[in-house]
């Protein structure tokens, strides 16, 4: 396969189960055992053990996917507000990092979580309620937020808006 994405540019694969299209996401962030053993070239280099590391190559990407949904809700600890919940998108390096960095954050990053949460209509959540105390369509509008609000140079969501109601969904798309 030979896939070359421009900056800009905006990208639907789509294909039946089984095809490989989660596993070709999972080489673009570092996760399959192949992302450091096939010719990836990232920004004119080759990706390379040694050379790369999976820190540096997700500090850029922001992510959404049925299995970090599974993940987070599995490792958030359960008085983990909404806002803290998106305020981990922040973390350097890692969409499967989970640490709450709401209260290490400088004013304008909290000011970015804060539009968000209001662009979003979530205000009344955003500090109310854990993740697990969330419908599904919260949870999965939240990781959509966390996904966005270090305004990643690569956005992949893998089936982001499955499970979620219609009027979030349009919003997201909307907002997109």
């Amino acid at each position: 396969l030979k896939w070359v994405v421009k900056k800009g540019t905006k990208w639907h694969i789509r294909g039946d189960n089984g095809t490989g299209k989660t596993t070709l996401l999972s080489m673009v962030v570092a996760e399959h055992p192949q992302s450091w053993n096939s010719r990836i070239i990232e920004n004119g280099q080759q990706r390379r053990t040694g050379k790369s590391n999976y820190f540096d190559i997700n500090k850029r990407i922001g992510m959404s996917s049925p299995e970090l949904h599974v993940i987070f809700a599995k490792r958030i600890n359960d008085s983990v507000t909404v806002r803290e919940c998106i305020s981990s998108g922040f973390h350097e390096g890692s969409a499967n990092n989970f640490i709450p960095m709401w209260k290490k954050l400088d004013k304008e990053k909290q000011e970015i979580i804060n539009m968000y949460i209001d662009y979003f209509g979530i205000q009344d959540i955003a500090d109310q309620k854990a993740f697990e105390q969330l419908t599904v369509s919260e949870q999965k509008l939240v990781l959509f937020i966390r996904a966005l609000v270090k305004m990643p140079e690569v956005l992949i969501l893998d089936e982001a808006f499955s499970g979620m109601e219609v009027e979030p969904v349009l919003r997201c798309y909307e907002f997109l």
